[in-house]
C-alpha cells in the first residue's frame, strides 16, 4: 500500500548564522512538501523516530520531531550527509557518485517503466513538464517504442 507524507518544516540554513533554523512553510496553508512512499518505508521510518525518541530529551530531535539527526539529535548538514553518503558507498563496493545522481536514476526509471512525465515531474519539484521532458528526453524513444508495440499488439490481436 501507498501512503501520502507531508512534510511541514523545512530545515534553512543560513551562512551569517552558526545554527540551522527550523522554518515554516512559505505559504502556511500548504504543506513545504509532499510525496508517496510505500508502507515499509514508512514502517523503518517511524522505527528509525522511535529508537530516536528514547534519546537525549532537549535536542532539537525531540523538540521538532526531526527523524535524520546527527548523534547529538541536531539535523544533519549537507557536509554530514554526503560525507556518510560516500562511506555507505565505499562500504558497499559502489563507485562514486553524487547523492543528486540518484534523483537522476530515480526519474530515468521511472520513465523507462512507463511513468507519466507529468508525475516524475511533480515528484521532481519542476515547474512544468517542459523541463522534464528536456532533461530526460533520453529515455523516451525506448519508451516510444514500447508504446507502439502496444499499439501494434492490441491493432493485430
Amino acid at each position: 500500500m501507498i501512503r501520502t507524507v507531508v512534510a511541514k518544516r523545512a530545515i534553512a540554513t543560513y551562512p551569517l548564522q552558526l545554527a540551522t533554523a527550523l522554518k515554516p512553510p512559505v505559504r502556511q496553508a500548504e504543506p513545504c512538501f509532499s510525496t508517496k512512499l510505500q508502507n515499509f518505508v514508512l514502517e523503518a521510518l517511524r522505527g528509525l523516530q522511535n529508537k530516536q525518541g528514547t534519546g537525549v530529551e532537549g535536542n532539537c530531535c525531540s523538540a521538532h520531531n526531526l527523524i535524520f539527526v546527527t548523534e547529538a539529535g541536531m539535523p544533519l548538514t549537507q557536509r554530514v550527509v554526503k560525507r556518510e553518503f560516500r562511506r555507505l558507498l565505499a562500504k558497499a563496493g559502489i563507485r562514486p557518485v553524487r547523492l543528486y545522481d540518484l534523483r537522476h536514476t530515480a526519474a530515468t526509471l521511472g520513465l523507462a517503466a512507463g511513468v507519466s512525465v507529468k508525475v516524475i515531474s511533480d515528484l521532481l519539484g519542476h515547474a512544468s513538464i517542459s523541463l522534464t521532458l528536456e532533461r530526460y528526453s533520453h529515455v523516451l524513444p525506448s519508451i516510444q517504442d514500447d508504446a507502439a508495440a502496444k499499439v501494434e499488439k492490441l491493432l493485430v490481436a
